[in-house]
């Protein structure tokens, strides 16, 4: 049986909780559930050039998504999100403008990649700047 072939595009982001971090981004999180499940996963996204855009590629690769078209930008950091709990256990989250995912940029490698999926996944932040929108 063929496995699927996926594009997931979008946020890839650490959530900062005040007991640590966790690497989040709905499309990144999407790109390791399908990757577990035996899907061909490629994850189309922009990271900083600093250390959680490198721990963020290593996540995924673990997962064995193919990171090729992983955009690396030098001038805007890698997303995070601040996550805070209320008593209750409900979540409020302060996403942080700037983040490298809002500059991401179409090139040929990307679609060429789309041509050959099966399916795209996409998510709603990595639509927010007109850059990468």
């Amino acid at each position: 049986m063929k496995h699927p072939t996926i594009l997931s595009l979008g946020e890839v982001l650490w959530d900062l909780f005040p007991d640590g971090e966790r690497f989040g981004g709905a499309p990144a999180n999407f790109a390791c559930h399908a990757a577990v499940q035996g899907a061909d996963v490629t994850m189309l996204s922009a990271v900083g050039d600093d250390q959680y855009g490198r721990d963020a590629i290593r996540f995924l690769s673990a997962y064995g998504i193919d990171v090729s078209l992983m955009q690396v930008i030098s001038e805007t950091p890698t997303g995070t999100v601040g996550v805070e709990v209320d008593a209750d256990g409900k979540p409020t989250f302060v996403i942080h403008q700037g983040s490298a995912w809002d500059n991401l940029t179409w090139n040929d490698a990307i679609a060429s990649r789309i041509a050959t999926v099966d399916a795209v996944y996409f998510g709603t932040l990595g639509q927010r700047d007109l850059v990468s929108r």
